[in-house]
């Protein structure tokens, strides 16, 4: 017999957090990193006055979504998927301890960020903070001479909030990953990391050599930073098709794929994302009892046997 979960959605106004009992298994088997991300970002918002960036790691960095100045709205996700290859990039190198772009996501949706991803550079000694890097890089990808792209990248000291001079990479629109080399290198070269033969040969190393396919996973990229799952896979399978050879995307269809085939795994993750709270005041109804309560929805999966 076929055994597919089907999903009941109820509609509760309730004043306290929604628990799931006894229809979901122990708490400790759902934990998935974007749970885990939310909450390191929760603790660093409670704690940011009392941490002490002169505490964290030298070399320790987290890499926000490039700026994307361009007319062209198909290159809007471009910056989503650079700094992606930028964090994979920025840790070859043992000596870089690189913030996981899970807690990146984390801190962005916190902010209401999530889309454009922008943190302005006076955010990021408190962005820093939260995320117990020493150091930010902030970027963008702007227009040059005819067709090509102008990367560039400055990192925020988050104890000082000083923002050292730009690091520029430019190449054609089809070039891009060659700019975004240059500026894995040059901030390889600003933390004062001395690169091993293999490490560089590695980082030289580029993921795909089809733009499509980059596209598609910068569109995978942004919708997965603001937890639209399913569209994220569909976006890196679409960079697979075109590349099966991108291994970045291999990576996210393979964790994606795994996730989204366990309705546990999803229920929990909704429920977390739903039981938050909303910046916006939820009417009251008619019913005294329920009255100042705040809306959630219970999400059940039910085993069709």
């Amino acid at each position: 017999m076929d055994r597919r979960p089907a999903w009941c959605w109820v509609r509760l106004w309730y004043s306290i957090p929604l628990c799931l009992v006894g229809c979901v298994p122990p708490a400790s088997t759902l934990i998935r990193p974007t749970l885990v991300a939310d909450s390191i970002v929760a603790a660093g918002i409670a704690a940011e006055e009392s941490l002490d960036p002169a505490a964290f790691a030298p070399r320790s960095v987290g890499v926000l979504p490039l700026r994307v100045e361009s007319p062209d709205s198909a290159l809007a996700p471009l910056g989503h998927g650079l700094a992606v290859l930028l964090m994979t990039d920025l840790a070859r190198s043992q000596q870089v301890q690189v913030v996981d772009r899970l807690v990146i996501d984390a801190l962005l949706r916190e902010v209401g960020l999530a889309g454009a991803g922008v943190i302005q550079p006076t955010g990021a000694p408190r962005a820093g903070r939260i995320l117990g890097a020493r150091y930010l890089v902030l970027g963008s990808v702007g227009h040059g001479g005819g067709d090509d792209l102008i990367l560039d990248a400055r990192l925020a000291a988050t104890e000082d909030g000083s923002v050292r001079p730009a690091i520029t990479g430019t190449a054609s629109v089809d070039e891009i990953l060659e700019a975004e080399k240059v500026l894995a290198f040059g901030i390889l070269e600003a933390l004062e990391v001395s690169l091993t033969p293999a490490e560089r040969a590695v980082i030289e190393q580029r993921p795909t050599r089809s733009l499509a396919a980059l596209l598609a996973f910068s569109r995978g990229a942004r919708a997965e930073s603001e937890l639209r799952l399913l569209e994220a896979l569909r976006e890196y399978r679409e960079a697979l098709r075109i590349d099966p050879t991108f291994p970045e995307a291999l990576d996210r269809v393979s964790v994606l794929d795994t996730f989204l085939t366990d309705p546990f795994q999803v229920g929990a993750l909704a429920v977390d994302v739903i039981n938050r709270p909303s910046p916006q005041p939820v009417p009251d109804i008619a019913d005294p009892a329920f009255q100042g309560g705040s809306a959630a929805t219970l999400i059940i999966p039910i085993v069709v046997r």
